[in-house]
């Protein structure tokens, strides 16, 4: 059982306490993981996962190709030239 707080301090400090326990992380295994995703209803069909799927790939492969080729490298030190080709 807890302890009876009566300042102002004592209450902020069991409520901080309360909510850093719940939003802690503790590195959950995969199948911990995995057992909380499944618990998820999808409110997607099938099919349209997929129609936003390639939507954004579209988008994506629009705006690469949009890219000058050979300018400035990216902060992963490609240039565009390289996800245009490959």
């Amino acid at each position: 059982m807890g302890h009876f707080q009566d300042s102002n301090e004592g209450m902020a400090r069991v409520i901080q306490d309360y909510f850093e326990s719940i939003f802690r992380t503790t590195d959950p295994s995969p199948q911990d993981t995995r057992k909380a995703t499944d618990a998820i209803k999808s409110r997607l069909s099938d099919d349209k996962r997929e129609d936003l799927n390639v939507a954004f790939t579209a988008e994506v492969r629009a705006a690469v190709f949009d890219l000058s080729p050979t300018k400035a490298l990216g902060p992963d030190g490609f240039q565009a030239i390289f996800f245009q080709r490959f």
